[in-house]
């Protein structure tokens, strides 16, 4: 067992929210004993450009009605400030940041992490939910995430990393115009559907080479249950400083024209 009871969790959105009602669960069977969620306040420049993106644009109270009422507490923080940062982690033993890939949100991890350690938090999980990114020569997100790996060992403040590849209940399903809808962020349509080779505006598709190549995919949903198992299962020598690579299965991602 970790000994770990309280969590604060960044992010409340696609994985989050799944890791956020796994934890909901333990809470209520007695195996910890809090789980805070922080939500964004809209003061500072910070919180524009998050805003910016099309993953924060929306936050779904309902869900946040849902998580108070099985027994969540929910933080407005200001990401640009340290003070509010420090006093709403103050005695968490975790801190789960499941902020999304636009670059302003995952720069945010550095305040964060900082006043984590500042606070006493004893395992920091990094936006990751992914790709691997303990690649040579990152780029782009990559290289982001990995600034945040580098920052953590700068502080000293353990780190567990959680590597799952694509989410198939995601990256399959044509979700972007509801964003678009939402957000008015016409570019995420292409950028997205792009991303698995699908172009529903010309009904062209990119298919497999020799179908030889495969990626790692999971749920969501199993994300958050293994998560929340992790987290609160193993020992803390088993979390500290360690990469976790998970899948649900695996399928042809091999990318040509035709």
């Amino acid at each position: 067992m970790s000994g770990f009871v309280s969590f604060v969790i960044a992010g409340s959105g696609a994985v989050g929210s799944h890791i956020i009602r796994e934890l909901l669960q333990l809470k209520n069977t007695g195996k910890i004993d809090n789980v805070t969620i922080l939500t964004r306040s809209v003061s500072s420049p910070v919180e524009s450009m998050l805003n910016t993106s099309a993953h924060l644009c929306a936050q779904n109270s309902r869900n946040l009605d849902e998580y108070k009422n099985a027994g969540a507490d929910i933080t407005v923080v200001d990401y640009g400030s340290a003070e509010s940062l420090k006093d709403a982690i103050t005695g968490a033993d975790v801190v789960i940041s499941t902020l999304n890939h636009h670059p302003a949100a995952l720069q945010v991890q550095h305040l964060l992490a900082e006043q984590a350690r500042a606070a006493g938090v004893k395992l920091f999980v990094p936006s990751e939910f992914g790709g691997a990114t303990d690649r040579e020569n990152p780029e782009g997100v990559f290289a982001i995430k990995e600034s945040v790996h580098h920052k953590l060992k700068e502080l000293d403040l353990p780190y567990a990393l959680f590597f799952t590849g694509p989410h198939s209940d995601y990256v399959f399903v044509p979700y972007v115009p509801r964003l678009v809808l939402v957000c008015r962020a016409s570019r995420v349509l292409t950028r997205g559907i792009r991303l698995l080779g699908l172009d529903l505006n010309s009904g062209n598709v990119t298919i497999g080479l020799d179908g030889n190549a495969v990626n790692s995919f999971t749920t969501q949903r199993d994300i958050g249950r293994f998560v929340a198992y992790v987290l609160t299962n193993l020992p803390r020598s088993k979390l500290e400083w360690r990469i976790f690579r998970i899948e649900a299965e695996r399928k042809v991602r091999n990318f040509g024209h035709m």
